[in-house]
């Protein structure tokens, strides 16, 4: 089929923004809109152990020889020619690397399209140009053939994908393995914070107020706290949960009163003992003395009063004002309803009501009055939370009447928490009040971040490899954080199947993954793919005849020249050579058409979008519809039912047949720098095409995980300097890739957006130079941006 837009191809050396580097394929190329303005000059270590230094751009990791290469992405016309698209990494124009060969048996037919040589709807007018062209066609063919050229492609990696020569050389900030620590110890020391340091239970709170105590005038309540030692005492108890914002403890008044609510609830429940935080933990700041021992008790019980609840014999609310409530309500009832609503909207009461005794209903008091509101545990979700479909899952779960699994219980147990308010303490205080959900309990770590404290969580406990399944996920928006489990192919965790370990924890929010298989993308240009045909005779009768005649085409040449040689000779040669010139353009493509039964295994990456089969022409030399669109490769991959056959086959179509793909795309044409771009990635093994969106061209596809029949194969760019792969999009490839890829030994993976915020770009240029070569362009850049 002829290309819908005939592309320019080398005439865009005629221009004046293509530049040209002698030493580094591809030669012609197109310098980055916008490049770092930094001079700092970065090291990198390669996984060959070669170090070297560099200003900041954007690289890819050579399959070939290792080495940190500048990354040069081709890109389609409407994209090359127009500035446009923002993006930091170089340009090149698509090239058609298909074997002249078989771009000169095609040339007579290239005018007609595909689908109407197969349906035989050829007009008179295209008959006529083809018989035009067929005959200079022919000579040529016959002249070409006579040279040699390696038409069938080359095996490359013994019929494997290019592998992805990564290697990462760092330290994780928690380990699996101990051994692995940055700091070696050469005697075991459990002093240090990583995920094999546990913090143990409570069985008994470490103090208690009793209520059965003679009131004085300094304690006219008669509450006394003590001291509680484990196993010393079996004496029931009362949890007063309550939040800060109605009652803060910087406030002797609301403490008291809070105090006295307590006592009262205690006395009706027929209970001596209560607990309540601002009484029963040492909240205030501690004397120089008493720092380091006072802030480890208060740390450990902040992040164990789950035990504490689960101890205890019921659980009473204490509720009063806020600095939000400006007219009280003079219904007690609803004024207690809109105060339990704030109390809700808090991360730490939301494991309260989970972990409270069961099937026992919960008391809400109201400061300052003897009224309480009684609400049925399994209606908590109902009256208070907001996100009560999710919420009321967990409490049946606590209820025991509807199970969740290990993984269910995490990530809705998560997703509520992050939905909540809290007075930040630790940035990892999410994670903390999960924490208290869970059995294994990693000590708390100051330095943590939200999600280094969530993955330690995740690394202790055994949560069917959240992490992996989580890396696995494609988020619907670019700007989702990490713990939204929000799917783009509206997919479960459960429903993914991990194929690799997370072997540690990595800084900057990172993982460190092992076992996972990869494969390099080759963005910078098209390659000759080798392909297995069947043998037949007539293919072998059509090799011998073609060869044959363009050696005695050759020799009547010289026979005509030379006017000594035998004219019999040359009468000879010119009868077998002239037929077969006839039929040259036919026997080219006999020779090379038919199915192919095995080919090179490739990943070719483009920025745009272009037609199936002028993707096909470029790389193969003609259309026979080996190539297909992916029907389930990307969410933006489409596909209907073919209703020629019984049952319905599924039919992959052009993604851009969607008014709102199509819409993306020519967005993409006026992308800015960090915007989704729109991407094209062809699979040679499987022969399918899917296009996809990314904010930038992933260099590499790593196979995480098993979903739906497929493998989810994550597309992560590389930022060199510090070695981390950012995930850029998640596709879902057929399982037959897996044998054709390389296991990648270890792997930081960041599952947050790349950030480049704090990187200064320069103004883009309005008139490209021409450079020598690749390290020359940086060192200008540098010096320009300086």
């Amino acid at each position: 089929m002829q290309p819908h837009v005939p592309l320019k191809g080398y005439k865009h050396l005629l221009g004046r923004q293509t530049a040209f580097r002698l030493f580094k394929h591809p030669h012609f190329y197109k310098p980055a809109d916008y490049v770092y303005s930094s001079v700092e000059k970065f090291k990198n270590k390669d996984s060959m152990l070669r170090f070297w230094e560099k200003p900041l751009d954007d690289r890819y990791i050579s399959p070939y020889n290792g080495r940190t290469e500048e990354l040069v992405v081709q890109a389609v016309d409407n994209i090359y020619d127009l500035s446009n698209s923002q993006a930091t990494w170089n340009r090149t124009f698509i090239r058609d690397i298909s074997p002249w060969h078989l771009r000169l048996a095609n040339w007579p037919e290239s005018h007609i399209l595909y689908q109407d040589r197969v349906n035989g709807q050829v007009t008179r007018r295209q008959k006529w140009v083809k018989v035009a062209k067929y005959i200079p066609a022919a000579i040529a063919l016959i002249a070409v053939i006579a040279f040699p050229g390696n038409v069938e492609g080359e095996i490359r990696n013994g019929g494997r994908y290019d592998a992805f020569p990564y290697k990462f050389h760092g330290y994780s900030k928690v380990a699996r393995n101990l051994l692995e620590e940055k700091i070696a110890r050469k005697h075991a020391d459990h002093s240090h914070k990583t995920h094999a340091v546990m913090t143990n239970r409570v069985l008994m709170p470490r103090q208690l107020c009793f209520i059965d105590i003679d009131p004085t005038p300094n304690n006219p309540d008669g509450i006394k706290v003590v001291d509680i030692v484990e196993g010393t005492t079996t004496e029931p108890y009362l949890f007063i949960a309550y939040t800060a914002e109605h009652f803060p403890d910087s406030s002797p008044s609301h403490k008291e009163i809070l105090v006295r609510m307590a006592a009262k609830a205690t006395r009706k429940h027929g209970l001596k003992a209560f607990w309540v935080s601002c009484c029963c933990m040492d909240l205030e700041s501690p004397d120089s003395a008493r720092t380091l021992e006072s802030g480890r008790n208060l740390q450990n019980d902040v992040y164990r009063i789950s035990d504490v609840i689960r101890g205890s014999k019921a659980l009473v609310i204490v509720v009063g004002s806020s600095q939000e409530e400006q007219n009280p309500i003079e219904d007690e009832a609803a004024q207690i309803g809109i105060r339990l609503q704030q109390w809700g909207k808090r991360v730490w009461t939301f494991p309260e009501v989970l972990l409270s005794p069961k099937g026992q209903p919960i008391r809400v008091y109201n400061a300052g009055s003897e009224h309480y509101l009684e609400v049925e545990k399994n209606q908590f979700a109902q009256l208070v939370w907001p996100d009560k479909e999710v919420s009321r899952q967990l409490i049946d779960h606590y209820e025991g009447n509807l199970i969740l699994s290990r993984l269910e219980l995490v990530t809705i147990a998560l997703e509520c928490l992050h939905s909540r308010q809290y007075g930040k303490l630790l940035d990892g205080d999410h994670s903390y009040a999960l924490m208290g959900l869970l059995l294994v309990r990693p000590e708390v770590d100051e330095t943590d971040s939200d999600f280094q404290a969530f993955a330690r969580l995740s690394l202790a406990n055994d949560s069917d490899k959240l992490l992996e399944r989580l890396a696995c996920v494609l988020p619907r928006k670019p700007d989702q954080p990490w713990y939204s489990m929000d799917d783009a192919y509206d997919v479960s965790l459960w429903d993914i199947y991990p194929s690799c370990q997370t072997a540690g924890i990595g800084e900057d929010n990172t993982i460190i993954v092992d076992g996972a298989r990869g494969a390099n993308v080759r963005w910078k240009s098209f390659a000759s793919v080798h392909v297995r045909r069947r043998w037949s005779w007539t293919r072998m009768l059509f090799r011998f005849l073609l060869h044959t005649s363009s050696l005695a085409f050759i020799a009547t040449v010289r026979i005509v020249v030379d006017a000594a040689a035998i004219k019999a000779w040359g009468v000879l040669f010119m009868l077998w050579s002239v037929p077969m010139m006839v039929f040259a353009p036919l026997a080219v493509r006999t020779l090379y058409s038919g199915k192919l039964w095995n080919t090179q295994p490739w990943l070719f990456g483009f920025e745009g979008y272009l037609p199936i089969e002028q993707i096909e022409y470029l790389i193969f030399g003609d259309q026979k519809g080996r190539l297909r669109w992916h029907p389930f490769g990307s969410p933006l991959s489409k596909h209907k039912p073919d209703e020629n056959w019984k049952g319905g086959h599924c039919d992959p179509v052009d993604p851009t047949t969607d008014p709102d793909v199509k819409l993306l795309v020519e967005a993409a044409k006026m992308s800015k720098l960090g915007d989704q771009k729109i991407f094209t990635l062809v699979d040679t093994n499987t022969m399918t095409v899917t296009l996809f969106q990314a904010a930038r061209p992933p260099v590499c596809f790593l196979l995480l995980g098993a979903e739906g029949g497929m493998q989810r194969a994550v597309g992560c760019s590389y930022d060199w300097t510090t070695g981390i792969l950012y995930r850029e999009t998640v596709l879902r490839m057929e399982t037959s890739c897996i044998d054709k890829m390389d296991l990648v030994s270890r792997a930081r993976i960041s599952l947050e957006k790349r950030q480049d915020a704090d990187v200064k770009l320069a103004p883009p240029r309005t008139k490209p130079k021409v450079s020598a070569s690749s390290d020359k362009f940086a060192k200008r850049s540098a010096t320009e941006s300086g």
